[in-house]
C-alpha cells in the first residue's frame, strides 16, 4: 500500500492524501476551516439531525398504525370470516360447474375443461368460441376475434361462461369486437 500527502498549491491549508492499494485507489481531501465554516457546518449537521428525527418519527407512526391493522387483520373472527368466504366460494363454484354441465351436457362440458373452450353457432350464423377463462371469440374471414366482454369477478367462472353461452347465442352482435392499437 502506498500513500502519498500533497498540498493544493492554490490553498496551503487544503492537504490531498492520495493511497494505492489492492483494493483501489482514493482520494481524501482535507482543508482547515474558518469559524464562519464550523458553525455553518454544525448548522447543517443539526437540521439534518432533526429532520431525520422528524421522518423517524412519522415512520414510527406509520408502523405503528400498520402494526395494529395487521393485528386486527390477523384475528380469529377475520380467520373465521376467510374459511366462511372461501367454503361458501367453493360451493358456489360447485354449484355452477354442475349447472353448466347440465346446461351444455357432459360432452361439451369436458371439450371446456379438457380442451379449453366451446365452439357454436350463434342465430346470426357466425361460429363463436368460448374458452375456459371466459374470453369470447367470432369467427371472421381472418381466423377468431376476441368479443369485447368484461369479466365481473365475484361470479363464479362457469357461471360466466353460461351467461355468455346464453346471451351470446341469443343476441351475438350486442358484444362488439376488441379494439386493437
Amino acid at each position: 500500500m502506498n500513500e502519498v500527502t500533497l498540498t493544493d498549491p492554490e490553498d496551503p491549508e487544503r492537504r490531498i492524501d492520495v493511497a494505492v492499494n489492492d483494493r483501489g485507489f482514493f482520494i481524501i481531501s482535507r482543508r482547515k476551516l474558518t469559524d464562519k465554516q464550523i458553525i455553518n457546518k454544525r448548522r447543517r449537521l443539526q437540521d439534518t439531525i432533526i429532520q431525520l428525527r422528524d421522518e423517524m418519527i412519522l415512520k414510527q407512526q406509520r408502523i405503528s398504525k400498520l402494526e395494529e391493522t395487521l393485528q386486527l387483520l390477523n384475528s380469529p373472527v377475520v380467520d373465521e370470516y376467510i374459511k366462511d368466504f372461501q367454503k361458501k366460494w367453493r360451493e358456489a363454484d360447485e354449484k355452477a360447474h354442475a349447472l353448466l354441465k347440465e346446461y351444455v351436457g357432459e360432452t361439451a362440458y369436458q371439450k371446456i375443461m379438457k380442451e379449453g373452450h366451446l365452439s357454436f353457432t350463434a342465430k346470426d350464423g357466425m361460429i363463436y368460441k368460448i374458452d375456459r377463462e371466459g374470453k369470447v371469440y367470432r369467427k371472421g374471414s381472418k381466423g377468431f376475434n376476441r368479443l369485447c366482454i368484461i369479466r365481473i369477478k365475484d361470479l363464479p367462472l362457469p357461471d360466466f361462461i353460461m351467461s355468455l353461452l346464453v346471451n351470446v347465442k341469443q343476441n351475438p352482435r350486442r358484444f362488439p369486437l376488441v379494439r386493437r392499437g
